[in-house]
């Protein structure tokens, strides 16, 4: 599910975080694509309870209170992005070790039946650093 408006901010503040729809009217978003964060898909019943206490508290004004959900969430998105980049790291490498000579044997399988092409990209290269421009 994809969300990017204003209402459907709102919707997530009124109906699941259980704010006033007052208040929720009178809140933006942080930014435009806020709603459609990987977050939303993978977010834990622990970190829910955060986001509810935060909301919730009394001792905290609205705006700060907003500004610290926000943080919040976009905090556990930058932690949710990075462990899904290693763990797709990890799978590469297991990959790679697994099909290490079936790769080698596609790789040069390409550069057999492409070795002018390839010699013509490394000779305008060698050329391009020797001459020091970068097109």
């Amino acid at each position: 599910m994809k969300f990017e408006t204003n209402s459907d901010y709102n919707y997530l503040m009124c109906a699941v975080f259980n704010r006033p729809l007052e208040e929720c009217n009178s809140v933006e978003p942080p930014n435009r694509g806020f709603m459609s964060l990987l977050i939303w898909k993978h977010l834990t019943g622990k970190q829910f309870d955060y986001l509810y206490l935060i909301l919730n508290t009394k001792t905290l004004d609205k705006e700060d209170r907003y500004t610290m959900f926000n943080n919040t969430i976009l905090a556990y998105n930058s932690v949710l992005k990075e462990t899904t980049r290693i763990k797709k790291i990890k799978q590469n490498k297991v990959y790679w070790e697994a099909n290490k000579d079936k790769i080698a044997e596609k790789n040069r399988k390409y550069f057999t039946e492409n070795k002018d092409k390839i010699n013509a990209q490394r000779r305008a290269k060698y050329r391009r650093d020797k001459n020091g421009t970068n097109n």
